[in-house]
Formats: structure tokens, sequence, C-alpha cells
């Protein structure tokens, strides 16, 4: 999503290539991250992406290109050292990469693939020992001579979603020019992560300065904000274990877009809305706290192609008034985003504040028309068809959705924690999204309060109430 211009870019300094090989500090995301997982030295994996490739495939020349973007990439070879507790990130040296193979061509092609998805979420789900790595590892599976699957799977620590997109598409990108006889040739790289890390770290003080008096002011009051359980789990895992997707329709989505081009706000801030308002009625607070999960690669243009975790996430407070229009609540998101943008914490905030406390996240992935597939081989290249893979989802956190833009329309993949949440909560929050989507199309300025949210999913989904609504906990249960 297109950033807003900052106002305050004599806040920034520049972000250069480091001059010595320093010791590495993390980032404030990392070091978060690092806490979650209790502050050891074992994770696994919690990101992964499948492409598959049918077609003629040259695993030396895929082997070649993959070697090519660890060695580009300080991150794919990074790992920790953990002296008197305090994390710090080593960067390995580059090495020949030597893809892990697994065979499934004697299989019928359903049972293959079936098979493949097994083996890539055990892949993402081994425990691995940070310290040691490797936090990134490939994976060739074969489900037929000419039809195969690479799996990407990574560490959260040293990558995030737009991480694995950057490396697929590179990879791929080196491979095609092997396959035509070509050097691998890659734009240059003007900074790495490390880079990026000491950076954040010589900004804090002036950030601080200029912005940590508002974050405090915004979050010091702000009640946490839970999503009730439907279930007492057995156990204390935090993986989400189950899918559910929700699907605007094309029509509904087209009316939504229409709306943001009227009202001159993007398109990601007005399902941001619809999503607020969902949340407040089935948390059962009008004031919300929730966290707008961003690639994080706005701050300069050096980052648009970085592998890292950059992703962040920006505190948003927004007033969930019954006498306020769907409308007004739109102006009161953009104005949110505009002014917290502003004041970007690259994550700080919550330590300023740890009492900040919500479930609520907004995750926005931005896809572009051709998402899912590349471009066809050339004549005379050895380029295998791609085209997305789609394995498992293995997120902390009892509920995390997201949100997508796509040629179809407006989507919503939701994983969440069955232990936690029936099927039938998630259904719900998916019909009520939906019908505020409806409401707001159609009555933009009627008060929140008196939308009574009719879930059938027949074409009359919003009707304006005689009345306001009087339980709303009602809405989800």
């Amino acid at each position: 999503m297109p950033a807003p211009e900052r106002r305050d870019s004599d806040a920034m300094i520049p972000l250069l290539p480091r001059t010595s090989a320093t010791r590495i500090p993390l980032t404030r995301s990392q070091f978060r991250l690092w806490k979650l997982i209790k502050g050891g030295r074992h994770s696994v994996r919690t990101l992964a992406a499948g492409t598959r490739a049918c077609g003629p495939l040259s695993v030396e020349h895929l082997e070649a290109s993959a070697s090519a973007v660890v060695s580009r990439h300080e991150s794919l070879r990074s790992r920790l050292d953990i002296q008197n507790g305090t994390p710090m990130q080593i960067i390995d040296a580059p090495l020949p990469v030597v893809l892990q193979r697994l065979d499934l061509s004697h299989l019928p092609l359903s049972e293959a693939q079936s098979t493949a998805r097994s083996a890539a979420n055990q892949l993402v789900t081994d425990p691995i020992d940070l310290c040691v790595g490797p936090l990134f590892t490939m994976f060739l599976i074969k489900l037929a001579p000419d039809d195969h699957v690479l799996v990407l799977a990574a560490d959260h620590l040293f990558s995030d979603a737009r991480s694995l997109e950057i490396v697929n598409q590179e990879l791929w990108t080196a491979y095609r020019q092997l396959a035509r006889n070509q050097p691998v040739c890659l734009p240059p790289l003007r900074v790495q992560f490390a880079d990026y890390a000491l950076w954040q770290h010589a900004l804090y003080p002036r950030w601080e300065r200029l912005h940590a008096g508002y974050w405090r002011e915004k979050l010091m009051t702000a009640p946490p904000m839970h999503i009730p359980a439907d279930f007492q789990p057995a156990t204390d895992d935090d993986r989400t274990d189950a899918m559910a997707y929700v699907p605007f329709g094309k029509q509904l989505s087209a009316d939504l877009r229409a709306v943001a081009e009227r009202e001159h706000i993007r398109v990601p801030l007005v399902l941001l809305a619809l999503h607020a308002c969902t949340m407040a009625r089935w948390c059962r607070q009008n004031d919300v706290l929730l966290l707008f999960v961003t690639h994080g690669r706005q701050q300069d243009p050096a980052l648009a192609t970085m592998v890292g975790l950059l992703a962040t996430a920006l505190h948003f407070r927004l007033q969930i008034r019954e006498h306020d229009s769907l409308l007004d609540l739109l102006m009161q998101v953009r104005e949110e985003f505009d002014t917290s943008f502003e004041r970007y914490d690259f994550d700080w905030a919550s330590e300023l504040v740890p009492g900040a406390r919500t479930d609520v996240c907004f995750n926005w992935i931005s896809t572009p028309p051709s998402s899912g597939k590349t471009r066809p081989p050339e004549t005379g290249a050895e380029s295998p068809r791609l085209q997305q893979f789609q394995l498992g989802m293995a997120w902390r956190g009892k509920f995390w959705p997201f949100f997508t833009d796509t040629p179809a329309g407006l989507n919503v993949r939701i994983a969440y924690r069955s232990n936690l949440l029936a099927a039938s909560t998630i259904e719900r929050f998916g019909r009520h999204l939906r019908a505020y989507a409806r409401g707001l199309v159609a009555w933009p300025h009627a008060p929140i309060g008196s939308l009574a949210i009719d879930v059938s999913d027949d074409t009359r989904t919003a009707a304006i109430a005689s009345s306001p609504i009087v339980d709303p906990s009602a809405l989800i249960r």
C-alpha cells in the first residue's frame, strides 16, 4: 500500500552500508519475537512458501540460482549468537546451496500433492537451533518427471512474508538467465539487513525525542483488547492450526473500491474500518486497539528488495461510537493512519507502554494482477511454468486475518487456533464483516448503532433498525 508523505523527514538519518564487521544487534521486531519464544535458542520456522514448476527443470540451474540469491542476501545465512543472555546477529560466509530433495513421482498425483504438503509442513514445524541454523532452507519435491514443488522455509527472526516473495522472484529470475546461458545478473543491493539493524538503533534517540511522547499518550490509557475464547485449551501451544476464507465477491468488492475512490481513501483502510467495527462487537469494546501490520519497507527505497524481518505493526486506537456512521469511521481511520505513520514506531511503542496489549490485528497483503504466476517461458529457454503451491500456515496467535485485494475480488484468509475458537465463530465473523461492508455501500451515513445486522447471506444483509442495537454481544458468541 502506498505510504503517505512523511512530514518529519528531518527526523531520519541516512541508511548506509556499515563500514566494519561489527557485532550486529537485533532490531526491535527481532528482539520482541525472540522474547516471545522465551528468549531461548530453539524455535520453529514459521514462514514457508511453495512454488510449483511444471515442465523441464534443471536442478543444477536451480541450485546455482539458489546459491546466487543466498550469497546476495546476508539475512539468508544469518543466525544468533547469545552471550550473557544478549542475542546478536551472526552472518556466515556464503556456501553453495545443495537442495534437499524428495521424490514422490511413484505416487498418484493427488496423493503426491497431499504428501508434499505434509512434508513441507513438517519442514516448517521442525525445531531448529537459532544459534546453529540454518534458519533458511529450500526443499525440492518431485511430483512427476516434469512436475516439481520448491518450498522456501525461513525462521521469522530473519524473514517475513515479503522476504519470501523477494527470494522467490529473484531465484526464478536467476534461473531463467542461466537457462539462456547468461550469467546471473540481479540489481545490486545498496544495503543489507544488518545495516538496517544498525540504522534503526542509531535512529532511536532522535525518534524517542520526537515521537515517544505521542505514543505514550496514545497507548497509556488504552484498555487491553482480548478476543474471547470459545474453549479452554488443554495445552499452552500458541500456534494456529486451522484456516478459513471469507470472500467478498466481485460485486461487493467493486462497490467497496468505489467507496474508497469516492472518499479518497485507500482500499486497505476501508477494510480496516470494517474489521475494527466487527471486532468491537465481537470483543464487546468500543475503545479498539489493533495492530496494522505493514511490510515495513516504506522508509527508504533501499528497503524495497531487502530480505529480513522488516514487517512491523502500527498501533491503531479507534473509537467505535454508535452515533457515528461507517463513513465517519472511515475518516477516523484515515486520520489515524496518517498520524501513526508519520511517527512510525518500528515496534518501539510496545516497549514504551508494555501494558498496551491487543489480540486484534490487520494484515494487508498486496497482490499484483499477475500474482501466483510468472511470465510464460521464453522461446528456447529451459524455463518451467510456475504457479503458487498452497501450503498450510504456521502463525503464532489465536486469530490472524490476512486481507487481500486480488483480480477475483477482496477476500480474507484467517488462520486461527481451533482449540480456542470454534469454526462457527469464525464463520460469524465473516458474515458480519460482509454485512458491515454492505451497510457501508448501501447506507454510508447511517449511525453504526442503527444498523441491525442480518447475517443471512441473501441480498438484504443489512437494514436500518428502528432502534439501536441493545446487546451488541449477540452478534458474535
